[in-house]
């Protein structure tokens, strides 16, 4: 683990300091093979996503991280509620300030909208049909269709 660690430490610093800089040189200048730099770029990336998940791993699996994650796991959680109170404060103000709806009132407006779509279809329909939404729309549709077919025959 520790000699992919290395070489891939060299990877990165060889991509990021010698081969980036030569070839978007090369590129500008117009003699750069076709996706050089992208190829490049990406092998400094690839070199970079291992050694962050390397030193991730490691970090999680630390005793003594896991230790500090539990001693001020209580603090933190109890500074999120805090933090949420207050934002919903003040950004309830903020709000009636601005004039902007809140998510409550987009949530009631769309229920509203969809009930007003319903009654629509149903009164548009005609005479009133009972069922399942799907069948009133069919039997909305059911005109349109035999219209077409006379119009194709």
């Amino acid at each position: 683990m520790a000699s992919q660690s290395a070489s891939d430490i060299r990877t990165l610093y060889k991509a990021i300091f010698i081969e980036l800089p030569t070839a978007a040189a090369k590129k500008g200048l117009g003699v750069a093979k076709e996706n050089e730099l992208e190829q490049t770029a990406w092998k400094g990336y690839d070199a970079g996503v291992r050694l962050i998940s390397a030193a991730t791993g490691k970090l999680y699996s630390s005793p003594l991280f896991g230790d500090l994650v539990e001693r001020s796991l209580g603090s933190l959680l109890r500074v999120q509620r805090v933090s949420n109170s207050v934002s919903g404060a003040l950004f309830t103000a903020l709000w009636v300030t601005v004039g902007l709806p809140t998510a409550a009132e987009i949530q009631s407006l769309r229920a509203e909208l969809g009930g007003l779509r319903r009654e629509l279809r149903l009164l548009t329909a005609g005479p009133p049909v009972l069922g399942a939404e799907e069948e009133v729309l069919a039997e909305l549709e059911a005109p349109v269709v035999r219209k077409r077919k006379r119009a194709a025959a």
